[in-house]
């Protein structure tokens, strides 16, 4: 039994499972996909929240592990959380990769003991346990050689509000069926607009009875003011400081959601344009180049 506490958040399985069917879309094969696990570690706890895609070459038959792209992209992640590490990696496939043990080495120019994910594709779906495995290396003698194996984890599913309320999102969107969350946003939205032609409603009523239009009644003005005197007061500092960091936190989230489309799209983009190339050009080419920039 191992003594790491492995927790994995929704956001890493979505990551991988995007990485694999983009790559078979693109190659029209099940082909291998290797990416970065990061997450934070405190004691022998260790949590994974996102991943990101490795570059591999393959030199001699050997796969190797870019480090200048890894430095990058882990450099990327801490301007956002200074304290993001890089935790182990993961590759897709039934089985253990035959190149796992050497990769599993480089990787630990990054971390003294990463977790290697491995993610079944081919998984059928009406099983109940996800198609995941989590594995940590041990050192074994034999005939007074050290021996290298991984050895299985068992890890735990954690998520936040939001990551339950964002995989709930996604895998209604994909199922065709509707998003709990869109539905209950556009019933807050069509709420809001019957309350707002509602009360305007009301301010035209008394406008027209100040202009001398309407003959006041006495009951629909006491019930007027039986409604206003509802309203909380929120005409304060504390209430303009509250409302301002409201305002200023979802506008910052439309603008990385505007940025988050940017970056898809061209994405989706370059993809396009590697394969129009390799047509033309009967070959590869710009997919060095490409991946160091995705």
């Amino acid at each position: 039994m191992s003594a790491l506490n492995i927790v994995l958040h929704p956001l890493t399985i979505v990551n991988i499972s995007d990485h694999f069917t983009r790559s078979k879309i693109r190659s029209k094969t099940n082909a291998t996909v290797y990416g970065a696990l990061l997450g934070f570690q405190s004691g022998r706890k260790v949590e994974i929240f996102t991943s990101f895609e490795l570059v591999i070459g393959d030199e001699e038959g050997e796969k190797t592990v870019d480090p200048e792209f890894v430095h990058m992209k882990l450099e990327q992640y801490k301007r956002g959380y200074e304290t993001i590490e890089v935790m182990g990696w993961y590759s897709t496939g039934s089985e253990l990769d035959k190149n796992a043990l050497a990769l599993q080495q480089q990787m630990e120019a990054f971390n003294e003991t990463p977790v290697y994910l491995v993610l079944d594709p081919s998984a059928d779906e009406s099983q109940r346990d996800l198609p995941i495995s989590v594995f940590e290396t041990t050192v074994k003698m034999q005939d007074g050689e050290a021996v290298r194996s991984f050895k299985p984890v068992a890890y735990n599913i954690d998520s936040s509000d939001a990551e339950r309320i964002a995989v709930d999102h996604i895998s209604r969107v994909s199922a065709g069926a509707g998003s709990k969350m869109v539905s209950h946003v556009t019933n807050v939205q069509s709420s809001i607009h019957i309350l707002n032609d509602r009360m305007a409603l009301l301010a035209k009523y008394l406008e027209d009875v100040k202009g001398g239009k309407l003959v006041a009644d006495p009951a629909i003005i006491r019930s007027i003011g039986a409604l206003t005197q509802l309203l909380p007061v929120i005409d304060s500092p504390q209430f303009d400081k509250d409302f301002l960091t409201e305002y200023t936190d979802a506008m910052l989230i439309t603008y990385l959601t505007a940025i988050t489309k940017t970056s898809a799209a061209l994405t989706e983009m370059l993809d396009k344009f590697n394969v129009a190339h390799d047509r033309s050009s009967g070959g590869g080419g710009m997919h060095g180049r490409r991946a160091r920039n995705h």
